[in-house]
């Protein structure tokens, strides 16, 4: 399916990304050499080529095995896309080495909305918009612990609002993130979703912004920064009580 090669310091800030999420409960969106590469936890997604018309499509690596070819500090890493695999080369204590690790997904997103995310206080809360290119700093630490309720994420080619709801019956039953893709809906822990978009606010100015949705998690990604945090996990028992 293709091939791309990873330095030990490009491999060093992944597998820090991977480190970060575990103990932060959030993760780095790293863009290096070319290459962007966002880590959790549980899963890695290398991209190629991030301002061109990638030849090898998103690929959703397992992180914890990606960790685990790591610990053997290779100078290098060849990384061989293959259908349900990764195949990694890399240099051990021992000499040459190769590694399998599995692929998540690959290809299927991204999808929904393209924009910069702007954020307006309203009398009933708040609306995160795509369709804007700036974004105000009017959603901070405070505003957050003050306004409970559920966040909603209606995702739509071309169109897109986040929107933050005070309805006291959301704040007790259920305090979850809501995406909408149209014939489906997940729900999302609201608390790293809330991290995340916390966290982007030292910026005056948002770039392109993306929404991601594998089965796994939904991914923010913001070309053009070193290190954007990333990456909101389904919660599926919350999904499943929602239903």
């Amino acid at each position: 399916m293709g091939e791309f090669t990873l330095t030990r310091q490009e491999a060093k800030l992944l597998v820090a990304a991977i480190d970060k999420s575990k103990t932060a409960g959030i993760t780095g969106n790293l863009f290096i050499a070319g290459k962007q590469v966002i880590a959790t936890d549980h899963f890695a997604v290398i991209v190629l080529d991030v301002d061109t018309d990638a030849a090898i499509p998103p690929v959703v690596l397992h992180g914890p095995r990606f960790r685990e070819v790591m610990k053997h500090n290779p100078q290098s890493i060849t990384v061989h896309v293959k259908d349900d695999e990764a195949e990694i080369s890399f240099e051990s204590t021992n000499g040459p080495a190769i590694a399998h690790v599995p692929i998540i997904q690959q290809g299927g997103f991204p999808i929904g909305i393209s924009g910069a995310l702007t954020i307006n206080e309203m009398s009933h809360g708040c609306v995160l918009s795509a369709d804007l290119r700036r974004a105000t700093k009017n959603l901070t630490n405070s505003f957050l612990k003050e306004h409970r309720g559920l966040l909603r994420a209606s995702v739509s080619s071309g169109d897109s609002a986040l929107k933050w709801r005070e309805d006291g019956q959301f704040t007790t039953l259920l305090e979850l993130a809501k995406v909408e893709t149209g014939t489906s809906s997940i729900y999302l822990d609201p608390k790293r979703f809330k991290l995340i978009i916390t966290s982007m606010l030292w910026k005056d100015s948002f770039p392109m912004v993306d929404i991601w949705l594998n089965d796994r998690a939904v991914v923010l990604k913001v070309p053009g920064i070193q290190v954007v945090l990333a990456g909101v996990r389904v919660n599926e028992a919350l999904s499943n009580k929602a239903q």
